[in-house]
């Protein structure tokens, strides 16, 4: 399968819509983020039908590689649980910082 390119549309497990873009910035200091996972309210739950626990809410994750990335899919997205050994920070939809 060719890599995704930046703004393509690619439909998920469960046929939901993802958006993938690119960042500029990856690396620099220990707590630069490098990946943006943002869930939009109404996002399902693991179970399909309950409001995904990050639903509005931004994940900024640091030093993510690409062998994080099925993880980061399971936990964050699937399970709506923060990784936390790559947590940088985030953001919820009323615009309050989101810390560990």
């Amino acid at each position: 399968m060719p890599a995704p390119e930046p703004g393509d549309k690619n439909e998920g497990s469960g046929g939901s819509i993802v958006n993938l873009g690119m960042i500029s910035h990856v690396g620099g200091h220990k707590w630069a983020g490098n990946v943006i996972v943002y869930v939009p309210p109404g996002f399902p739950g693991e179970d399909g039908q309950a409001p995904h626990p990050l639903g509005g809410m931004g994940i900024w994750y640091g030093r993510v590689e690409p062998r994080h990335v099925e993880g980061i899919v399971e936990e964050t997205l699937i399970k709506g649980r923060v990784i936390r050994d790559l947590f940088r920070g985030g953001i919820a939809q009323d615009g309050t910082v989101l810390r560990l």
